[in-house]
Parts: structure tokens; C-alpha cells; sequence
């Protein structure tokens, strides 16, 4: 009787032990996705306001124009490694890209 107490009290802690561990790792995922959920949200949102207000400033001048600002500013930054592409109707810088229509900005994306 006191061998199977022991051990019947020995696995109790051991679980209790394990439930609060997993309880707070759950928690602490919880809280972390949380946080990396606002920062991609912010990011978002400031990428848009950017964005939103090179299109603003920028619209209707023409591919060559915007190509060379862009290119300035990658020569001015080669540690940042910044892919600048030009085709006939787009501008590919970085990640944004700049979409002409009869050689005068449209649209940002």
C-alpha cells in the first residue's frame, strides 16, 4: 500500500509538473504570436503609408525620372544590396514595383 502511494503521489507531481510547464509554453506562444502579429500589421500599414505617398509625389513623371532617383539611391546604399530592374512598362526596386502606362507613374505595388 505505501509503495503504490508513493508512486501514485510521485506521478501526480510529475503531471502537475508537466501541466504547468505546457501551460506556460502555451501561454507564452500565445503571447509571442500575439506580438509578431502586430509587428506584421505595423509593418504593413507603414509600408502602405510610404508607398502611398512616393505614388502621390512621384505620379506622372516619367519611367526615366523615377529610374534614376531609384538608381541614386542604390548607388548611395551598396551594403544594402537593393535589386534595381527596369523593363519597358515597370520598375522593380526591391520588393516594390513601380508600373508605368505611356511613360508616366501610375500605380505603386
Amino acid at each position: 500500500m505505501k509503495l503504490t502511494t508513493v508512486i501514485l503521489i510521485t506521478s501526480l507531481v510529475i503531471l502537475s509538473v508537466l501541466c504547468t510547464v505546457l501551460t506556460y509554453l502555451w501561454i507564452d506562444r500565445s503571447i509571442t504570436l500575439a506580438y509578431v502579429n502586430a509587428s506584421v500589421d505595423s509593418e504593413v500599414r507603414s509600408r502602405i503609408i510610404i508607398t502611398d505617398l512616393i505614388e502621390s509625389e512621384w505620379r506622372g513623371k516619367s519611367l526615366n525620372e523615377v529610374y534614376q532617383k531609384l538608381s541614386t539611391e542604390v548607388q548611395k546604399h551598396p551594403e544594402k544590396n537593393i535589386v534595381l530592374n527596369k523593363t519597358e512598362k515597370t520598375i522593380e526596386f526591391d520588393e516594390l514595383s513601380f508600373f508605368f502606362y505611356n511613360n508616366r507613374l501610375k500605380k505603386i505595388e
